[in-house]
């Protein structure tokens, strides 16, 4: 028999509109699936609870004429940017696979 490695996985949702100040987390309020508790929703933030390749996609929607400009962060480092232009109803997406130690946030 193989060893065999937990799932690992989340999927949440903001469920209202959300205005965030400079270098805000993200708390998303709908957590749909959490699987391996490795996301804290109070906090916005996911901590790897095992070693491995972690796949992270966001997709974001300005309200009216507004822009968003998000980035993904990894231990405090930019990795990943995701932005609307300046039309009303905008939207930007990004994807990451990322290799985690246990720990990384």
């Amino acid at each position: 028999m193989g060893q065999t490695t937990p799932a690992i996985g989340f999927s949440a949702a903001v469920s209202k509109n959300t205005y965030l100040g400079d270098n805000q987390a993200i708390q998303y309020d709908r957590v749909l699936t959490n699987i391996g508790n490795g996301y804290d929703k109070w906090s916005g933030h996911f901590t790897a609870p095992l070693k491995g390749l972690y796949h992270f996609s966001c997709s974001v929607m300005a309200v009216g004429d507004h822009h968003i400009a998000v980035m993904m962060v990894k231990n405090g480092k930019g990795i990943a940017y995701a932005h609307s232009s300046w039309s009303a109803w905008e939207s930007g997406a990004m994807s990451v696979v990322l290799a985690l130690k246990k720990g990384d946030k």
